[in-house]
């Protein structure tokens, strides 16, 4: 499962991707209320991806990435990735 969050024109979007399909979409204060505070604060650009550089996160900007790293990192935060079935990406 992945959680897909998108801001267009000032609008969030919220749906949770299973098997590659786009399946249930929820409302953002469902998102947040489980991450972190910063999440909603860089969904809502109330801060930056240089503030948060300068308070020690890692940032990692997607285009960077070619396909094997994208999902190497996405199992990597997963509950499979962690140790369980199918947590090796060739």
């Amino acid at each position: 499962m992945v959680i897909l969050a998108v801001n267009r024109a000032d609008k969030l979007e919220v749906s949770m991707i299973m098997q590659g399909q786009v399946g249930q979409t929820f409302a953002p204060p469902v998102l947040f209320s489980s991450t972190p505070r910063f999440v909603e604060d860089l969904m809502l650009g109330i801060v930056s991806l240089n503030q948060l550089r300068t308070q020690g996160f890692e940032v990692v900007e997607s285009a960077d990435l070619d396909h094997d790293q994208a999902m190497q990192i996405l199992a990597d935060h997963t509950k499979r990735g962690r140790g369980g079935r199918g947590s090796h990406i060739e």
